[in-house]
């Protein structure tokens, strides 16, 4: 229901895996699983197991909603997750040509230089014995778009824009939601972000003793675009089903516009409203598509988590179930290599 009338979500039906965002079998099968709510086939044999993991005690449920909002699990299987998302959107950025920090084609790939001026305060902090990992990870955002050299009537463009990504999965938020609007979960989730973002900058402040008259967090924050002036940070929310919210929208018509301007520049035989929605489309797809592949990579990965009661001692961190999905996925690979992979029948030798 919250995803039946997203875009980048129904790409997975609609469109085809493209070079950028290869699926295996087993991927694919998971997400379009995941995406009809339907049970998940590679967990059949492992429904109501234990989960070895020591933040929490949980079981495998049809859905494999446990398996991907487990916390406490090895692997760090979230944060891959989120940093894919991340990434893919930082790629895109760049093939516009829009300069901006964090993410993988982010120059520099960290966001932490914003603060640069609060080093000070920071050291205020450290002082009371608060390491300043932590106190960043409360405040630094992951990508900050440069939108300065931007036109058009995007809200990104004239200004320089925080994004903080966010990853939810299923469960509370979604049950818990009784609206029958779509999307209604991740904007909720994206609501409640921003304003949260922006007590954390008022928290560190009042740590610090900063009042309103002086240069702190909060006023450092008010100096990137509109968000802050309305209160508020753009958060792309990329929800369990593969739907995302409205602020995602908002990047991929920022980005299809710089690309669409680029290609009239050249060529005048589309409109610039036709080659805008071409590229809108062409980011729909890839995004989506790497939004399923995340939640099916979660899971999948995962099983290897699962108690197998009576399994020999290798086992117990290694499900039965991984070792078959290790051969499929070496089979995939040799018979069907990516490009300049040199291996499988298709390679003729030097």
């Amino acid at each position: 229901m919250q995803s039946h009338t997203d875009k980048c979500s129904n790409t997975l039906f609609n469109g085809t895996p493209d070079p950028l965002t290869p699926l295996t079998s087993d991927e694919f099968r998971s997400a379009v699983q995941n995406k009809a709510g339907a049970h998940q086939t590679a967990l059949t044999s492992l429904v109501g197991l234990p989960i070895n993991t020591k933040a929490q005690s949980t079981y495998v449920d049809p859905s494999g909603h446990n398996l991907k909002k487990l916390k406490g699990a090895p692997h760090d299987g979230t944060r891959q997750n989120h940093n894919a998302m991340q990434d893919t959107v930082s790629k895109s950025l760049a093939g516009a040509k829009i300069i901006h920090m964090g993410g993988r084609y982010g120059n520099p790939r960290t966001c932490k230089g914003i603060f640069r001026g609060m080093a000070h305060r920071l050291a205020q902090l450290i002082a009371n014995g608060n390491p300043i990992e932590k106190v960043l990870q409360l405040i630094i955002p992951d990508i900050v778009i440069n939108g300065l050299s931007l036109q058009g009537n995007s809200l990104l463009a004239g200004v320089k824009t925080l994004c903080d990504f966010k990853t939810l999965s299923a469960g509370g938020a979604y049950t818990e939601n009784r609206s029958d609007k779509p999307n209604a979960v991740v904007n909720a989730r994206q609501k409640q972000a921003s304003e949260k973002y922006n007590r954390r900058a008022d928290e560190l402040d009042s740590k610090l003793g900063i009042t309103e008259d002086e240069y702190g967090f909060r006023a450092r924050l008010k100096e990137f675009g509109p968000y802050n002036d309305r209160g508020r940070v753009n958060i792309p929310v990329i929800g369990s089903y593969g739907e995302m919210s409205d602020d995602v929208y908002t990047i991929a018509g920022t980005i299809a516009e710089e690309l669409a301007n680029e290609h009239c520049g050249y060529y005048k035989d589309k409109s610039t409203k036709a080659v805008t929605a071409f590229f809108r489309n062409k980011l729909y797809r890839t995004w989506g598509l790497t939004a399923h592949r995340g939640w099916a990579r979660l899971l999948l990965d995962r099983r290897c988590l699962v108690q197998i009661p009576n399994a020999p001692r290798h086992h117990t961190e290694r499900s039965r179930v991984r070792d078959d999905y290790d051969e499929q996925t070496a089979f995939d690979s040799y018979m069907n290599p990516e490009t300049g992979f040199h291996n499988g029948p298709a390679f003729q030798g030097p």
